[in-house]
């Protein structure tokens, strides 16, 4: 796993995805891990709240084909519905 220790952790940082959008709510613990996840790595995104930002939903719908499942996180374009953050190491595995 590349999280054992502060050297690899740094490794990481080194390079980050272009691009990181967290779609969610913040009543939604799954949307909650998923953003402490990225600040850990110090990888920047953008947040949207689905219930403070209703807009936000419409651009959530296209990107899904019409669902609003959350949390739903698009790195570098590749969208995943409801990631665990298994998944998620493995996307962010290549920008090491």
């Amino acid at each position: 796993m590349f999280l054992e220790n502060e050297h690899k952790r740094k490794e990481i940082l080194t390079e980050t995805p272009g691009s990181v959008e967290i779609f969610g709510t913040s009543w939604c613990a799954k949307t909650q891990i998923i953003r402490r996840f990225f600040d850990r790595l110090n990888i920047p995104y953008k947040y949207f709240d689905l219930v403070d930002n209703p807009d936000s939903i419409s651009k959530l719908k296209w990107i899904t084909g019409g669902y609003t499942s959350h949390p739903t996180v698009v790195v570098d374009g590749q969208t995943l519905v409801e990631p665990s953050t298994k998944e998620l190491e493995l996307i962010i595995a290549k920008y090491r």
